[in-house]
């Protein structure tokens, strides 16, 4: 997901990564051993319940107008062709 950060364009496109649960020491050192440099926000009070999250880690892919437009359970690797072409579309 960094490498794709890296890749696209602030203006079109945003990602924003959410903590599950309250922001620890723990959660800082996993996004410097890994290098994250976009937005992480935490989220203390599990507000995100009613995204219907299934599993960690959970993404989701929202539009400017706010419509769902895709989710995927579980890690995967993000900067391939196929999901550049949905984020541009």
């Amino acid at each position: 997901m960094q490498r794709l950060y890296e890749q696209t364009d602030r203006e079109r496109f945003e990602i924003i990564g959410i903590h599950a649960g309250p922001y620890t020491t723990e959660a800082a050192e996993f996004i410097t051993h890994f290098g994250i440099t976009f937005p992480v926000v935490s989220d203390p009070d599990t507000s995100l319940k009613g995204w219907n999250v299934k599993a960690l880690p959970m993404t989701y892919l929202v539009n400017p107008e706010g419509q769902l437009i895709y989710e995927a359970v579980g890690p995967r690797e993000w900067d391939f062709q196929e999901m550049k072409a949905l984020i541009t579309n």
